[in-house]
C-alpha cells in the first residue's frame, strides 16, 4: 500500500480511492437482510354446531310461527354486524323470517360481515291455507336444515319449498323468474312487499324490468321520476314522509308502498348490499348502487320503459289537499267501513257483493238432468278430458322431475363444495 500511495504522489494524485474500494468491497461481501412483510390474520371463528328447531319443525307440521327464538326477523339478525346500529333507525316489514342456524353461522364476538348465508331455500305456507288480508311469512332455511328437514317438508300439507336465485348479474335479471318452485302446481306469486323484502335481504343487484324497477323504488321512497319540482327531496333520492303527499297522483298505484320508511334506507342498503353480500366488491354499476346514488334508470336500461302521466292515475280518495295516497290495506279498510255504515243507513252498499257459484246438483236425478241434452257427446268428451288430463299429468310428472334433478344437482355440488 505505501508503494501504490508514492506512486501516486508521483504523478500527483494526493487522494487515495482505496477507502472507498474496501467500503464498496465490503458492501459487496455484506449479506442483505429483507424484511418480509407477515399479514397478522384473526383466528378462524368455531362453526356454530347446527341443532333441532322446534320452532322450524312446528311451522312445517302446522304453518304456526310461535314467537321463538329458533325463527327470527330476517333484517334483525344483522344485529351482530356492522350495520347494527344503522337497522335500529329503520323498520322493515315483518313478512321475512330466518332459522337461528341461518341467522348465526360462528361463534365470534367480532362483527360478522363476512359469515352470512347466501338466500337459496325457502319456505311459506301454502297458497289455499293463507287466510285473507294476512301477509304470509317467508321463512328462509339454510342447506343443513334443508337437509334435515327434508322427508317432513314433502309430506307436509301446510308449506311449500322454493327455490331462490337472487339476481347479481345482468344475465340473471334477464331470466322469466328467480324463485322456483319444486312443485309446478305449488307455483306462488309472493306478494310484493314480501318478495321486495327478500329480493333486498338476498342482495339483489339488477330489476328485470321497469315495472319491478318503480316498485322498489316506491317501496325504499326513492324519486324514480324527474317531475319533482314541488318536492322536497333528499340528495340521495328519499323523498320524506311529509312531502309525499305532493307526489303526482299517477306515481301512487296500489303495488307502490312509499309509506315503508320514515327514514332513508339508503346509507344502510350502501354497506349492506357492497360490504356484506358483495364482500366488498364494487357495486356502482348496478340497477341497485345507481339508484342508491341518485341516478334514474329509463329507456337505456329497459325496454318496457313507459313514461307515466295523467291517464295513469289509479282511483283513489279526494281530500281537501287532494288525492290522498292510499295503501291496499288502507282501501280495503275503507270499502269495508263505506259498507257498513250503508248497511246502518239502510242503503245499499256502491259496491256489489261477487255473485255466488251455484252449487252443483246433489241428486243422481238432477245429474241426469243436467247432463240429458247432451247424452250423445257426453262418452266423447269425456274420453277427451281423460286425456288431456293424462298428458297434463305426465308434463307435470316431467317437469317436477327435472326440477327435483336440479335441486339434487345444486345439494350435491354444495355438499362437494363444503367437503372441499
Amino acid at each position: 500500500m505505501g508503494r501504490l500511495n508514492s506512486r501516486c504522489l508521483q504523478y500527483g494524485i494526493s487522494k487515495s480511492s482505496s477507502g472507498d474500494i474496501d467500503e464498496t468491497c465490503e458492501r459487496e461481501v455484506a449479506p442483505e437482510v429483507e424484511d418480509e412483510k407477515q399479514v397478522s390474520k384473526p383466528p378462524k371463528p368455531t362453526a356454530v354446531e347446527s341443532f333441532h328447531n322446534k320452532a322450524l319443525d312446528k311451522f312445517i307440521e302446522k304453518g304456526i310461527i310461535d314467537e321463538d327464538e329458533g325463527l327470527e326477523w330476517a333484517f334483525q339478525s344483522l344485529a351482530k354486524t356492522t350495520l347494527g346500529d344503522m337497522l335500529k333507525r329503520l323498520e322493515f316489514p315483518h313478512t321475512l323470517r330466518v332459522t337461528k342456524d341461518f341467522a348465526k353461522a360462528v361463534e365470534t364476538e367480532n362483527p360478522t360481515d363476512a359469515y352470512q348465508h347466501h338466500v337459496a331455500y325457502v319456505l311459506h305456507i301454502k297458497p289455499v291455507l293463507a287466510r285473507h288480508g294476512d301477509l304470509p311469512v317467508v321463512v328462509i332455511i339454510t342447506q343443513f336444515d334443508l337437509e334435515n328437514y327434508w322427508p317432513a317438508i314433502q309430506k307436509s300439507k301446510m308449506v311449500d319449498l322454493h327455490l331462490y336465485n337472487a339476481k347479481v348479474t345482468p344475465e340473471a335479471a334477464r331470466r322469466v323468474g328467480h324463485i322456483y318452485p319444486l312443485d309446478i302446481a305449488c307455483s306462488y306469486t309472493h306478494p310484493t312487499t314480501t318478495r321486495i323484502a327478500l329480493d333486498l335481504f338476498a342482495g339483489q343487484l339488477y330489476f328485470g324490468s321497469y315495472h319491478e324497477y318503480i316498485e322498489v323504488s316506491s317501496f325504499l321512497g326513492l324519486a324514480y321520476f324527474d317531475d319533482t319540482k314541488d318536492i322536497e327531496v333528499d340528495p340521495d333520492g328519499f323523498i320524506p314522509s311529509h312531502e309525499r303527499h305532493k307526489i303526482p297522483a299517477w306515481h301512487r298505484h296500489a303495488n307502490q308502498y312509499w309509506d315503508t320508511f320514515d327514514v332513508s334506507p339508503v346509507p344502510f342498503l350502501k354497506r349492506f348490499l357492497g360490504v356484506v353480500r358483495s364482500h366488498g366488491a364494487g357495486i356502482e354499476h348496478t340497477h341497485m348502487g345507481r339508484i342508491l346514488d341518485g341516478e334514474r334508470l329509463g329507456i337505456k336500461e329497459f325496454p318496457d320503459f313507459k313514461a307515466r302521466g295523467p291517464e295513469d292515475v289509479e282511483p283513489g280518495v279526494e281530500t281537501e289537499r287532494g288525492l290522498r295516497l292510499e295503501t291496499k290495506l288502507q282501501r280495503d279498510q275503507r270499502t269495508q267501513m263505506q259498507g257498513k255504515r250503508s248497511r246502518e243507513n239502510g242503503q245499499e252498499s256502491k259496491t256489489e257483493p261477487a255473485p255466488k257459484r251455484p252449487r252443483l246438483a246433489a241428486s243422481k236425478a238432477a245429474k241426469a238432468a243436467t247432463a240429458r241434452p247432451q247424452d250423445k257427446n257426453v262418452p266423447e268428451a269425456t274420453a277427451e278430458m281423460s286425456r288431456v288430463a293424462v298428458a297434463e299429468g305426465k308434463e307435470r310428472e316431467e317437469m317436477q322431475e327435472k326440477t327435483r334433478e336440479a335441486a339434487q344437482r345444486k345439494m350435491d355440488k354444495r355438499k362437494r363444495e363444503s367437503n372441499e
